[in-house]
């Protein structure tokens, strides 16, 4: 089976873990499609910020025309889009009828109004099947018309998270109890300052600059380490 694998694969990206952990398996042939401008954080423009907001993300990389050309040259068996959230409705239906499976992915609550963007609310009846790590979304999707939604479980990748020796480990580690390594939600800002309340010690690896270290700052527990953001094998 030829799949093409179409996500953020930088190097670190858990996107890359998945689309690697595909390509370990027999039978499977996997072609990358990396829809990422080469640097790992770009700065949104203020329009791009703005069509986020009103939900209708700008598709600044190309990722649809890259998509339906890529499929175009090499007729894949099946295109496996990784949290997209600007595939457009007429490029699945170029896709389907070029006889390519399209499938989704995310790892995302998909229907929290932050993430439910209109491009993916317009195609939900046409994916194949729809992945995800949720399963109050299983029926909120289904409910919205998408025809076949899986729960799949959390995963980790055996190369990249696993027990480190004393050589590997962070200054800090005998220092803190926890870590917590993403991005900034108020909801999860909350829930480690909740540990910190109760005396567990939490280091936070967030972004590195701007506004959502700001929030880190003004939120975070004052017991609580802050640290740069890190990915992959850091």
């Amino acid at each position: 089976m030829k799949l093409l694998y179409c996500g953020q694969l930088w190097e670190g990206s858990t996107s890359l873990q998945r689309a690697r952990a595909f390509s370990r398996r027999a039978g499977i042939k996997v072609l990358y499609l990396d829809v990422t401008s080469g640097v790992r954080d770009p700065s949104p423009s203020l329009m791009d910020r703005v069509r986020w907001k009103a939900g209708w993300p700008a598709d600044a990389l190309s990722e649809n025309e890259r998509l339906t050309e890529m499929a175009r040259r090499e007729r894949p068996d099946v295109v496996f889009v990784d949290n997209s959230k600007v595939i457009t409705l007429s490029t699945l239906r170029l896709l389907v009828s070029q006889g390519v499976l399209p499938v989704y992915y995310s790892p995302d609550d998909m229907v929290a109004p932050h993430n439910l963007k209109y491009p993916f609310r317009r195609t939900l009846s046409n994916w194949a099947i729809i992945f995800t790590t949720k399963p109050v979304n299983v029926t909120e999707l289904e409910a919205l018309g998408a025809p076949e939604v899986v729960l799949v479980g959390n995963s980790f990748d055996a190369d990249v998270h696993r027990p480190l020796n004393q050589a590997e480990r962070d200054q800090s580690f005998e220092t803190v109890d926890a870590v917590f390594i993403g991005a900034f939600e108020k909801s999860r800002c909350r829930q480690i300052n909740a540990l910190s309340a109760a005396g567990i010690r939490v280091a936070v690896y967030a972004a590195s600059s701007g506004m959502v270290t700001t929030a880190w700052r003004r939120m975070l527990h004052h017991d609580d380490i802050l640290k740069s953001g890190v990915n992959g094998r850091d």
